[in-house]
């Protein structure tokens, strides 16, 4: 897709990196936005962000997105405190603008200490996503999540998709509290390593040891309180060749 330290660009002139963050300002001023990258990426990035406030927090490795969302609720905690509500963006998805109500309305519901996954409407059975079973309807639009599933095979996933299935969009809305809580119960090591890290830590020191796990496996898998809401928008999880694909078809 895009080389190990080049970002995917889905158009001329702008990285699906760039139009992540331009979503993001659409809900935040600069100041509080946080990007975290891997170092090896570092040069992309301050070349793409521009002279903007966006902060940055570079990873010693890659290790997955759960040790990469330890390390920027860190330093939003040090920056803000734990009274805020976070949204965690994946830089490699196309999505339509639309998105921004979701956003907000999951934003209302995490504050009331739930966890929000935003799912989106399979347009056909792949193998290439991951998959939300939307469990009892707890308010409108809103359903308690039944079950993860990580890409099955396809004749389940046709199953899937008949039942009513999401695809798992990666896009997470909670309250800091909430999801601090959630690692020190489920990921102590991510939780201990980096979000307790004593002032001073190196981010290098902070990843030795740690095991590479996703939020998904790490995090998501053993909670029962995850809620999901429909994100019915144009979606597009780039990280596949077919997805790409695709895509690039259709601009």
């Amino acid at each position: 897709m895009s080389e190990a330290i080049y970002p995917l660009f889905i158009s001329e002139t702008q990285s699906l990196f760039q139009l992540t963050i331009k979503r993001c300002q659409l809900l935040s001023a600069d100041k509080d936005i946080y990007v975290v990258a891997n170092w090896a990426h570092r040069e992309l990035v301050e070349a793409q962000l521009g002279t903007s406030g966006i902060h940055v927090l570079y990873e010693d490795g890659a290790l997955n997105t759960l040790p990469a969302l330890a390390l920027g609720l860190r330093t939003i905690i040090e920056d803000c405190g734990s009274s805020c509500t976070v949204g965690v963006f994946p830089a490699d998805h196309l999505i339509g603008q639309d998105s921004i109500q979701a956003i907000t309305h999951a934003a209302k519901i995490a504050s009331e200490g739930n966890i929000i996954i935003l799912g989106v409407r399979p347009t056909e059975p792949t193998v290439e996503y991951g998959y939300i079973w939307p469990g009892v309807t707890v308010g409108p639009g809103v359903h308690k999540v039944q079950a993860f599933i990580e890409k099955p095979a396809l004749p389940i996933a046709k199953d899937y998709c008949e039942r009513g299935f999401l695809w798992n969009s990666g896009i997470i809305i909670a309250h800091v509290d909430t999801l601090v809580a959630a690692c020190s119960k489920h990921a102590p090591q991510i939780t201990k390593q980096i979000l307790h890290a004593s002032t001073g830590t190196t981010v290098k020191e902070m990843y030795d040891g740690v095991h590479p796990l996703s939020i998904d496996y790490g995090l998501l898998e053993y909670l029962r309180t995850v809620l999901v809401i429909e994100l019915d928008v144009a979606w597009t999880d780039c990280g596949s060749m077919s997805s790409l694909r695709q895509v690039l078809i259709t601009r």
